[in-house]
């Protein structure tokens, strides 16, 4: 599911230049559809991981697969930045299903070894992103980004479609968790795990509200990374397809990222994600510092690899974070809510545009964009002292 949508959406960068040209757009306005998108993304999440708690992760699949299918075929036709607006949204909506259900429903079936088990699913945006940036170039550049478009529509729905065949959660398929079963060394508590806290409890909880200005903080900073890489290792001098291999090559570090970092968190620092996450942001912002000093393609190509390793590393903790903190009675519904941190991805490619449009250049974007991710860094700290006012961790395996 990860791999054949959400990785779609990081190739918008992709499309930037071909979509200038042919429509003479400039950066800032370029930069609102990827905006319109979060902000649509966000809201989508929320009501498809309700979905996903009151019923099953089935139906708001089915659902997210025509909307995701059809948004992108329709963008295959537009003629104005309104008709792209539209589309594009459309397609929003059905994005919705990659995060709060897939997430929600892994960490019912998980227990033990949860960090690793949402590194393994995530990975397929990463893995996504490294599939679909090639062969998006290719049709564009050998078909047209029409044509691009109406591909990934296709793929996608059929993807999604299948996936609505064999996904389920433990209370359906009348089976325990992985770990819980058996193992005698989960706590007595452990049934808390599957009921946990409810949303409105969680919502006056300050530990949400800091998770979520982690994810507005580091948000901001990826997203402008996303939509405006491409364009400026064009601006440097970079072939536009040597540019576009950088998406694909932050999507495959990601994937060890997502995988390697989980498992070394619980293995050495046992479970303390709020240390991973700082070891993450910090590392980002200290990368972006540098990106402006980059003036060879080796260099350009040594920080998105290592930049992908970073950005890969921070989702599934983040999400593990917030498993942990809150349970699983009510997990789509606020994995959903902490969506509102990507209100920074709503701001950081608009921020980006608009400093290139006034300035030029994208040396001053990439500094703000180091400073939000290390501002990310240090909010981790305060997740120490917070608490989800049940002390429902405690009881946590």
């Amino acid at each position: 599911m990860c791999c054949a949508t959400y990785g779609t959406f990081y190739t918008f960068g992709i499309f930037f230049k071909p979509l200038q040209e042919s429509f003479g757009w400039s950066y800032t306005l370029t930069s609102s559809v990827q905006s319109l998108h979060i902000l649509v993304y966000v809201i989508s999440s929320f009501f498809i991981g309700w979905a996903t708690d009151r019923f099953s992760p089935r139906f708001p699949l089915l659902v997210g697969a025509i909307f995701l299918g059809l948004g992108y075929m329709l963008c295959s036709r537009i003629q104005s930045i309104a008709e792209l607006y539209l589309f594009y949204s459309i397609a929003s909506v059905g994005a919705g299903v990659v995060w709060s259900l897939p997430l929600s429903t892994v960490q019912r079936w998980f227990i033990r070894k949860r960090g690793l088990a949402l590194g393994i699913t995530l990975s397929g945006i990463g893995i996504g992103t490294f599939f679909w940036s090639p062969l998006v170039t290719h049709f564009i550049y050998s078909a047209g980004w029409r044509t691009a478009y109406a591909m990934m529509g296709i793929v996608t729905c059929a993807v999604l479609f299948l996936a609505a065949i064999f996904i389920s959660t433990p209370k359906h398929e009348n089976q325990p968790p992985c770990g819980l079963g058996g193992d005698r060394s989960v706590p007595e508590h452990s049934d808390s795990h599957s009921k946990g806290i409810g949303l409105p409890q969680a919502l006056r909880s300050s530990r949400l509200w800091l998770i979520c200005l982690l994810q507005f903080l580091f948000n901001f900073g990826l997203f402008l990374v996303f939509v405006h890489l491409v364009p400026y290792a064009i601006q440097m001098g970079i072939d536009p397809g040597a540019a576009a291999g950088a998406i694909a090559l932050i999507g495959g570090s990601s994937v060890l990222g997502k995988v390697l970092s989980p498992t070394l968190v619980e293995k050495k620092l046992k479970a303390r994600w709020e240390t991973g996450l700082a070891l993450c942001a910090f590392g980002a912002a200290f990368l972006l510092f540098s990106l402006t000093q980059i003036s060879a393609l080796w260099m350009f190509y040594l920080f998105v690899g290592i930049y992908g390793y970073f950005y890969g590393s921070w989702i599934p903790m983040v999400v593990a974070l917030t498993g942990r903190s809150f349970g699983t009675r009510s997990l789509g519904s606020i994995l959903g809510v902490t969506q509102i941190g990507l209100v920074g991805g709503i701001l950081g490619p608009l921020a980006g545009g608009l400093i290139h449009d006034v300035t030029g250049g994208y040396t001053p974007a990439f500094l703000v964009c180091g400073s939000t991710f290390l501002l990310a860094g240090f909010a981790t700290f305060a997740l120490r002292t917070s608490g989800t006012g049940s002390h429902l961790e405690t009881h946590l395996p």
